[in-house]
């Protein structure tokens, strides 16, 4: 509202358009792929991939990378999030490789029936919506202060002060494996 001689004038401002930047909150379940390593090198091949998107201009507000899931709050466009998503999927899938390459070179495990699975590779992740606002909260740096006890949200913390691939760790003040925007 402005007042300009005792006339009161609406002004309204319309912002449309796919490029307005919005919060997304997403989970990735991860694919047969996981199954080719190690939980903790596949938690460091997913962190790697990130990083390279980051660089690209992904803007992560919060993560969390477990044994099956990837969680994410991105900052983006609707057209950047494909766009991006799409980058990560590439970028994971040449981490992957170059991962495989690296234990049959130089580990001389040339007989790995692991690496021999095409399968595995169809789908690196399958996306969904993440739901769990408190969740969402807590990754991205943000209090959950409910007026009750809820011993989820307490597990939930515990566990998140707790995982080495999250980015509560950032929040907290020191430095996590991936790069978030959110700080």
């Amino acid at each position: 509202m402005v007042k300009k001689n005792a006339i009161e004038t609406s002004i309204e401002i319309n912002i449309t358009g796919s490029n307005v930047p919005t919060i997304h909150a997403i989970r990735l379940e991860t694919g047969l792929w996981q199954h080719l390593f190690a939980d903790e090198q596949n938690k460091l091949i997913i962190a790697s991939a990130l990083n390279y998107c980051v660089y690209k201009g992904l803007h992560i507000m919060g993560y969390l990378i477990t044994e099956n899931n990837i969680y994410l709050v991105l900052k983006t466009d609707a057209e950047s999030l494909t766009r991006m998503l799409n980058m990560f999927d590439d970028t994971l899938r040449k981490e992957i490789k170059h991962q495989q390459e690296y234990i049959k070179n130089y580990k001389g495990d040339n007989h790995d029936e692991r690496f021999k699975t095409t399968g595995a590779f169809i789908g690196l992740f399958t996306k969904h919506h993440l739901a769990n606002y408190k969740l969402v909260q807590l990754i991205t740096g943000q209090a959950v202060n409910i007026p009750y006890h809820d011993p989820h949200l307490a597990w939930l913390k515990e566990h998140l002060r707790k995982a080495e691939f999250c980015s509560v760790i950032d929040y907290s003040g020191a430095k996590g494996p991936v790069k978030i925007s959110g700080i």
